[in-house]
């Protein structure tokens, strides 16, 4: 018998066990907060024109981001699920056709008075929020809620904010597109980050999880430089 016979003889014999997701207890993400045993976002309404959209959205919002998610069949698909809870901010009267800068004095100034332990900069809810107005919700109509691989139309996407722009950066947007699947890669990602300038692409409105530093606002360009 050869080596080759040998080895396959020994599989047969010694069968390895298969590897089952749902023993995972923890991953990167959920090591990483799980000292507060929470992730979400600050997201914002500032379109209340239609009761039937905004619910539609919620429906949209609360299934379509669980795609990244691992499965729900694991202890840590469970434990992200469980340790999902934004902070929504859904008053009319503050922030009916609110504009960002006065979002952006709204988050500040509501991160301010948060404890300590919620002002940890490490999570990315402290320099960006998201907001929900009457473009993506006229956008998500003709969306099944059913199928969030079978995209119509433009893939729907939230916008994501930077909670501060820097006055001395003109040419930085402060702002990028983000689609609904992508909400949960968002948040891993800007855990390695101290803001959204590392994950805001120079040349395109998209969040994409793949760009070089040298593709964002993290580091000045050889143009900026001159």
């Amino acid at each position: 018998m050869n080596l080759g016979e040998l080895f396959h003889q020994f599989n047969v014999d010694h069968p390895m066990t298969p590897i089952d997701g749902s023993r995972m207890v923890d991953n990167p993400f959920t090591l990483q907060t799980q000292h507060k045993q929470r992730w979400g976002y600050v997201i914002y309404r500032t379109n209340y024109s239609s009761v039937e959209d905004w619910t539609k959205f919620l429906n949209m919002f609360a299934t379509w981001t669980t795609s990244g998610f691992p499965s729900e069949d694991w202890v840590v698909g469970q434990t992200v699920r469980d340790w999902q809870k934004h902070w929504w901010q859904n008053d009319k009267t503050n922030f009916e056709n609110a504009s960002i800068e006065a979002l952006r004095t709204h988050v500040r100034s509501w991160l301010a008075a948060q404890d300590v332990k919620s002002r940890r900069i490490t999570f990315s809810k402290h320099y960006m929020f998201l907001a929900v107005g009457h473009r993506f919700l006229q956008n998500i109509r003709s969306q099944d809620l059913e199928q969030n691989h079978t995209i119509r139309d433009e893939e729907p996407y939230i916008k994501a904010y930077d909670s501060e722009i820097p006055m001395d950066d003109p040419g930085y947007a402060g702002w990028m597109k983000v689609a609904v699947t992508s909400v949960y890669n968002l948040y891993h990602e800007g855990m390695k980050h101290d803001s959204m300038r590392g994950m805001r692409s120079r040349y395109f409105e998209w969040y994409e999880d793949d760009l070089l530093e040298e593709e964002t606002y993290l580091v000045e360009s050889e143009f900026d430089e001159n």
